[in-house]
């Protein structure tokens, strides 16, 4: 960036000074920007250079200068710091932006993500281009126009269909044009059907095309890269693969002379058995196939018996989907259930199924219960006893050092053994406050347990004894009848899994029925297509004045519309409204093989 062009190089004038001007410009910026990078070494520049140098070293100033290099493309193409890569390179027609990305690739030494064409042999390069023009033989259609159209003729005929509707109620009910508009409503209710229907085949198309070229964009990248180097290698941008037909070698007259008689008639045996062959599969064939109907009537009958004639080309690939789908998941119950038998049904024939373990676990319940209420009423007892005797030695501790206390100074060896026994209460009275804390503080423990598992706050041992013997007497009725529930659950767990393939055995069906019937429009002529699509045309219009003579009072029984709908003034025709203006299109990246 710090150059000028050659041919102003020693020049004077306006444009040389710009140029200069611009060169010294770019060339200050590059160095900031190396300075920069070096100061915040974002990841993308250590990966590529390494660890900044130390300040003031030459490693340090050549680090500046390559990173600055990169740091100026970056800059020119807006990339951000987490992009490690400097992405593809530009096309040929920019030409700065190409000249600054191979610059910026050479400062930081070339990636590994990033394919050098100008070290790759020519086989290779042809071979990529020749990748890509096969992924574009193979390509889905492009369908966008045909996609925009049906929609628009689809819109085009639901306005039709609303004019039509609006018109017919507004009409008198002896107004001979009533039967001609209704005609015209069903008719343009069945045709916007129709072109909504191919819209649908034609959407789908474009998905597949859009994902497609989402797919394979790093291919034509690859084959546009390697198209241009080989013409900058001056060679065609395809090569020829015709092989040269090696010469045909004339049998020697003495071959031919010497050939045998009995390789001749092997070859003529082996022709005849090969032709008899053909003709009896060809005649089983035909056996086989059903006639194909001759008159008009005949076919019209045969597509009759068909029981999903009537249903579109996308109602029939969503039917065929959702068969699919519910054989799948049917299937898939019926095994996660199957799985469950063998654990049930130990279980159950050991008595530990899931009611008997419940019966057993209330009978656990029960006697955890009647612990609580036991060690709750134990604490009670011990922490009231201990109370009790410690308000007794208080008492006799006090009276032994009041009569100590009331002994004469005559009398010294009575008043030294009342104080020694007052003393010997004392202590014991330490003791009994002692004994009483730890028995409160036990009662606090039982008296949170039993809060925590019934919400009482009083023992009650008798009720809760009570409530255990009832429990254990009727124990045995309880888990008898415990144990026909749970053989009765596993009993039902078996049901639903015969049910479940019984429903999969159904879905199947469904999915053969469609399946035959999809591969049955397949095989038809694009003649008789075109009939059985008149056909169901018809019958449909018929089926939609059928509903209109059940509910002739009811303009709008042959069609369910959404209110909305038949305000045809508001909901006006705008054929971008809600879609990309380039939706179906993709870009020419300027490989020139197109999307």
């Amino acid at each position: 960036m710090d150059s000028v062009p050659l041919f102003l190089m020693g020049q004077d004038g306006p444009v040389a000074k710009y140029v200069h001007a611009l060169a010294q410009r770019a060339t200050a910026r590059q160095d900031q920007l190396g300075r920069e990078v070096a100061d915040q070494a974002p990841g993308w520049a250590v990966d590529a250079l390494g660890a900044v140098p130390a300040p003031a070293t030459d490693e340090r100033a050549d680090w500046e200068r390559r990173a600055g290099i990169a740091a100026a493309y970056r800059e020119l193409r807006g990339l951000d710091d987490d992009q490690a890569s400097l992405g593809a390179a530009p096309s040929r027609e920019q030409e700065l932006a190409r000249a600054l990305w191979g610059h910026a690739v050479e400062a930081l030494g070339r990636p590994a993500d990033v394919t050098d064409h100008r070290a790759l042999d020519d086989a290779v390069l042809y071979q990529q281009v020749e990748r890509w023009e096969r992924e574009l033989a193979a390509a889905p259609g492009w369908v966008a126009e045909q996609l925009g159209e049906a929609y628009e003729a689809a819109h085009e005929e639901r306005i039709a269909h609303q004019l039509a509707t609006a018109e017919l109620a507004a009409l008198p009910a002896d107004d001979p044009r009533r039967e001609e508009l209704a005609n015209e409503r069903d008719r343009a209710a069945v045709w916007a059907d129709w072109h909504t229907e191919r819209a649908v085949q034609y959407e789908a198309a474009h998905e597949a095309r859009q994902a497609w070229a989402t797919g394979t964009r790093e291919q034509e990248q690859q084959a546009r890269l390697a198209a241009e180097e080989l013409d900058r290698r001056g060679l065609p941008a395809t090569r020829d693969l015709t092989a040269e037909p090696e010469p045909v070698q004339e049998r020697e007259p003495a071959a031919e002379q010497h050939a045998a008689p009995e390789a001749v008639e092997q070859d003529v045996a082996q022709r005849i058995e090969q032709e008899v062959v053909e003709q009896t599969v060809e005649r089983d064939v035909d056996q086989a196939v059903e006639p194909v109907a001759t008159t008009r009537e005949e076919r019209q009958a045969g597509w009759r018996a068909r029981p999903d004639r009537l249903l579109g080309e996308s109602a029939l690939a969503e039917a065929l989907t959702a068969a699919e789908r519910a054989r799948d998941t049917a299937l898939q119950q019926a095994e996660r259930l199957r799985a469950q038998i063998p654990g049930l049904a130990e279980q159950v024939a050991a008595g530990h199924g899931e009611q008997v373990a419940a019966v057993e676990a209330r009978l656990a319940q029960l006697q955890t219960l009647v612990e609580l209420h036991e060690g709750m009423d134990a604490a009670e007892r011990g922490f009231n006893s201990a109370q009790r005797e410690m308000w007794q030695i208080q008492q006799q501790g006090g009276a032994a050092a009041r009569a100590a206390e009331a002994t004469p100074w005559w009398r010294p060896g009575q008043r030294e053994r009342l104080g020694a026994e007052a003393g010997q209460y004392a202590a014991r009275y330490e003791q009994a406050k002692a004994d009483v804390a730890g028995w409160r503080e036990q009662l606090g423990e039982r008296a949170e347990q039993l809060r925590e598992h019934t919400g009482a706050h009083r023992a009650n041992p008798q009720w809760a004894r009570e409530q255990l013997d009832r429990a254990q007497a009727a124990s045995a009725a309880e888990r008898a009848a415990a144990q026909q529930r749970d053989e009765a659950a596993l009993a039902a767990l078996r049901q639903r899994v015969a049910a479940q393939h019984a429903a999969a055995e159904k879905a199947d069906g469904r999915h053969s029925e469609v399946l035959a019937e999809q591969q049955h429009r397949e095989r038809l002529e694009p003649l008789d297509r075109a009939e059985e699509s008149m056909w169901r045309l018809d019958e449909l219009m018929t089926q939609i004045r059928e509903r209109q003579q059940q509910a002739p009072n009811d303009p709008s029984r042959g069609r369910d519309l959404d209110p909305d709908e038949l305000d045809y003034q508001r909901r006006s025709y705008d054929p971008d409204h809600g879609r990309d203006p380039d939706h179906g299109r993709e870009q020419d990246h300027g490989f020139g093989m197109g999307r």
